[in-house]
């Protein structure tokens, strides 16, 4: 610890209970989409990003959501926007539920960061923010053997399914509720 810092045990005692919520995974396969796979967010012109205002009830509609819930829920929020490319301009978590103003960019426009020759690359770095340094490493791993077994193809799909995530309000928002509902779970 720094010099310069103070423990607050008001804060230490937060922290301790928010054990899991920072942690970076791997996905989880047993997610599936209820849409589908429906195309849910199409934007009218090229330039475009368009804001939706989100609301989540919980079941029954039940007070839920105390203040490490709360905290919990906001960290997941920001991390899964940054990673999903959308903008989230606004929120209030309630006790029974959540609303969320969020801004979807044109996903080609968007995507464009990963394109060219260190576009692979930049999307690696991409991945830490919510995956681990082993899960990325394997990832490479896995895309290094495609293409030395000679299935491009089969690499380059692999990396279109990590980017359909990417500028799709369905997508952010039903990982922000599996995540979260994974780690009050445990």
């Amino acid at each position: 610890m720094k010099a310069t810092q103070t423990t607050d045990p008001q804060r230490d005692a937060l922290e301790a209970q928010l054990v899991g919520v920072n942690a970076k995974t791997a996905p989880y396969p047993a997610a599936r989409s209820w849409s589908g796979g429906r195309k849910r967010i199409v934007g009218k012109g090229p330039y475009e990003s368009y804001c939706y205002h989100v609301m989540s009830r919980t079941c029954g509609g039940e007070v839920f959501f105390d203040d490490v819930e709360k905290e919990a829920l906001k960290r997941l929020m920001w991390r899964l926007a940054d990673f999903c490319g959308v903008k989230l301009a606004t929120y209030c978590i309630m006790g029974n539920h959540f609303h969320l103003l969020v801004e979807v960019p044109k996903k080609d426009l968007w995507l464009e960061r990963f394109s060219g020759p260190q576009g692979e690359e930049k999307l690696m770095e991409h991945l830490a923010i919510l995956y681990s340094k082993t899960y990325v490493g394997l990832l490479r791993q896995d895309l290094a053997e495609l293409r030395r077994q000679g299935l491009e193809n089969r690499a380059q799909e692999k990396l279109a399914a990590i980017k359909k995530r990417f500028c799709d309000l369905s997508i952010y928002v039903k990982e922000v509720k599996e995540r979260y509902s994974r780690w009050f779970n445990k």
